[in-house]
């Protein structure tokens, strides 16, 4: 029960942090799909990491464990370029200018990235994961997950800073603020394993 009132939680918070943070960058633009995208790559995102968590930290995980994962990851990848592709298609066929403002700058300041997004972080993991036997293996699952993370990641970075006016260059708060967030997720596995190894019999 608690499980589920988090889920009913989480869409909501981020549901609106979508609408006050990032639909926000532009106070001109609004969209009827972007919330929901925004939300449910958040729930892609926050499954990649589990994932990699688990093949990483978890010392007996089994082919059965690393399956389910893996299955749910194809599930989330579908329905994330679903709702970010269902923006796109209203403003084709209802020919609405007015909501091409926020993709516009993205698409022209950044001209290979939503190719190598679409690649990598989409398209990607459904070839991977096709194979029965690469979804139940631990190193291969953990790789998908990273190359998940990997890409999704200046995937949001991609989506703010052309709002903001800055230049899309990696300098010395981009490194702080990476390996601040590498560090803190390797504590948080040393204390998953941790707690893993306390609690098998």
């Amino acid at each position: 029960r608690l499980a589920a009132w988090l889920i009913f939680l989480y869409a909501i918070v981020f549901t609106v942090l979508g609408i006050d943070l990032a639909m926000g960058l532009d106070p001109q633009w609004y969209s009827h799909g972007f919330d929901a995208y925004f939300f449910i790559s958040g729930l892609y995102v926050a499954l990649a990491g589990w994932t990699l968590t688990t093949t990483i930290a978890h010392p007996r995980v089994t082919p059965e464990q690393l399956d389910d994962p893996a299955k749910l990851m194809i599930a989330f990848r579908l329905l994330t370029a679903y709702l970010m592709y269902s923006q796109l298609f209203p403003i084709w066929y209802e020919n609405l200018p007015k909501e091409t403002r926020f993709f516009v700058p993205r698409l022209n300041r950044v001209t290979h990235w939503p190719a190598i997004s679409l690649a990598l972080g989409y398209l990607g993991p459904l070839v991977l994961f096709l194979p029965r036997r690469g979804k139940r293996r631990r190193l291969y699952v953990g790789l998908v997950a990273g190359l998940v993370l990997a890409v999704l990641w200046p995937e949001r970075w991609w989506l703010v800073l052309p709002s903001v006016g800055e230049p899309l260059g990696f300098g010395l708060a981009e490194i702080t603020g990476l390996t601040a967030l590498l560090a803190g997720y390797v504590l948080f596995v040393l204390w998953v394993r941790r707690a893993w190894i306390a609690a098998r019999p």
